[in-house]
């Protein structure tokens, strides 16, 4: 446990990419088959099972500590991450004459991993106090982001992914192609992964997802120079994903490597009528109305359930907008040119015909002013943009530079009013910097959305200072404040909802900047959302 310890405390204190390849190469290179497994499995984002929710944390630690529970609540409030201030709060006030063995990251993982087979709440909870007071306080930090749910230290996994490249000297795609999908924390996986050549790949793994760059105006005028060279698509509103077909067995992957097979019945009845028993679709799963897809709220209606009923089935039909093939009759394709994997994507599609599997259709574009044309008709379409992809392109690992291009419509915007804000976690745990938005209807405020995310480090503090010298009441940690600064909001999309009292949900909200030259008055208005509502809707 003290060599990821180390590890851990130095990827936290540092922002620099290079000095966290450094430390995660100087690990892995030194580590156990044992540990080195289950540091990889929650630094790739695995948690153990949960034991207890955050609120039942606190409880316990009050319990246990003897502090009032009103201390333990705004000790979170003040420090803003609820692993440190267990972990402080914990923290003996006197040296223990013998300090508690560390135990090995494995065989913590193996404990928090039993505590969550015991039933009986009041023995779960005895067991895990012992645990918390056997691990050493400085270990206990880790223990508490464990259990909660997540390190969170600012390594992606394409970082993971380069450093085990470098350091066991592996091409970085085929080390991609390893490391996708679930990882299982045992010794076997962990050695497998160390191999010079691959032992043959799970049948349920998926491909490393390539994404694509946002176009800027450089690219954009060299694109448009060259149009005829260029495959342009629309950028669907749904749920990017992969559908494997191995040996006649069928799995749906989203991009966020989560399997959701059980989400779309529809899809998996139709990918097993297709006469090739091993292959790999790429697309964009919607859902579909009655001749284009519906709004990306809809399709959320689809997602997180075991079984959909028939009545959804029916309501909101799952399509699959596939627009391209990685694996066809069992030969990774990935390295032909994206004009020839279209065509064995149109035979495909062509020979088996079904509702369900949809072929994204290419757009015939032939200058720059037709280009631009279609991307406004995006919203329309219930798309987001454009896609642009070369016709010779590869389908390699992560951006592809010059390759495969997103052309995004602009947001929607609403100017908003400040109504209430908390404080934020991490780095902004002192600062507030989470705000409930409102627009007018009629003489009244009402919410619409929340957004943390826009402003910069010192409008953040100048925000920040305004709700401390202005807060009228507090509700716990939201604090309310006079209706008197005006945002401007950027959102991508605008749907009916009752989460809000304005009676939307808007898609992405972020704010653009503070609207210093408007009253509160000016501000829009139920109205205007309305309009914006109505527009979202007919198109």
């Amino acid at each position: 446990m003290k060599l990821f310890a180390t590890l851990f405390y130095a990827l936290d204190r540092t922002s620099k990419t290079k000095e966290k390849l450094t430390l995660l190469k100087r690990y892995f290179g030194s580590v156990s088959a044992q540990d080195g497994t289950w540091a990889l499995f929650f630094l790739l984002g695995g948690k153990v099972p949960r034991l207890f929710t955050t609120t039942d944390l606190r409880s316990i630690t009050s319990r246990r500590t003897g502090l009032p529970l009103w201390l333990v609540e705004d000790s979170y409030d003040t420090v803003g991450d609820l692993a440190e201030t267990l972990a402080l709060l914990t923290t003996p006030t006197r040296t223990s004459p013998t300090s508690p063995s560390p135990l090995q990251l494995h065989q913590l993982a193996h404990r928090l991993q039993a505590l969550a087979n015991i039933e009986a709440e009041d023995e779960r909870e005895a067991l895990l106090w012992q645990l918390v007071e056997s691990t050493p306080h400085t270990d206990r930090l880790i223990l508490f982001k464990l259990m909660i749910g997540g390190l969170r230290i600012g390594v992606s996994k394409g970082l993971v992914t380069q450093a085990l490249s470098e350091l066991y000297e592996i091409d970085l795609a085929e080390m991609a192609h390893r490391l996708v999908g679930e990882w299982s924390p045992t010794e076997e996986q962990f050695r497998t992964l160390r191999q010079k050549e691959s032992s043959g790949e799970s049948l349920g793994n998926p491909y490393p997802f390539l994404l694509a760059s946002p176009l800027d105006a450089t690219q954009e005028a060299a694109i448009t120079n060259t149009l005829s060279e260029w495959h342009i698509e629309w950028k669907w509103d749904g749920i990017r994903s992969q559908i494997l077909k191995r040996s006649g067995r069928v799995i749906i992957w989203s991009r966020g490597e989560e399997v959701i097979t059980e989400t779309f019945p529809e899809l998996v009845s139709a990918i097993e009528a297709l006469d090739d028993d091993n292959l790999v679709l790429d697309g964009e799963i919607v859902v579909w109305g009655e001749h284009s897809p519906l709004p990306f709220g809809e399709l959320q209606k689809r997602l997180n359930r075991k079984t959909v009923s028939p009545r959804l089935l029916q309501s909101l039909p799952a399509r699959l907008i596939a627009y391209d093939i990685l694996e066809q009759q069992g030969e990774d394709i990935r390295e032909h040119s994206l004009a020839n994997r279209r065509e064995y994507l149109e035979r495909v599609l062509q020979e088996n015909s079904t509702p369900s599997l949809l072929l994204s259709p290419l757009l015939p574009v032939k200058s720059p002013a037709e280009l631009a044309a279609l991307r406004n008709e995006a919203r329309e379409k219930q798309a987001e943009g454009l896609m642009l992809k070369h016709r010779d392109s590869q389908y390699g690992t992560g951006r592809r530079g010059s390759q495969w291009w997103k052309w995004k419509v602009d947001p929607l915007t609403l100017d908003v009013v400040l109504l209430y804000a908390q404080k934020g976690h991490g780095r902004r745990a002192d600062l507030f910097s989470s705000y409930t938005f409102g627009v007018w209807k009629e003489s009244e405020l009402v919410t619409i959305t929340k957004a943390y995310s826009g402003l910069t480090n010192q409008e953040i503090r100048e925000v920040d200072t305004f709700i401390r010298k202005n807060t009228t009441e507090r509700f716990g940690p939201v604090h309310a404040v006079p209706p008197t600064l005006v945002f401007e909001i950027a959102f991508d999309s605008i749907q009916q909802s009752k989460r809000h009292k304005a009676g939307v949900a808007l898609r992405f909200p972020r704010i653009l900047r503070i609207r210093r030259d408007k009253q509160a008055a000016e501000a829009d208005t139920i109205e205007s959302v309305a309009k914006l509502l109505e527009e979202s809707t007919s198109s």
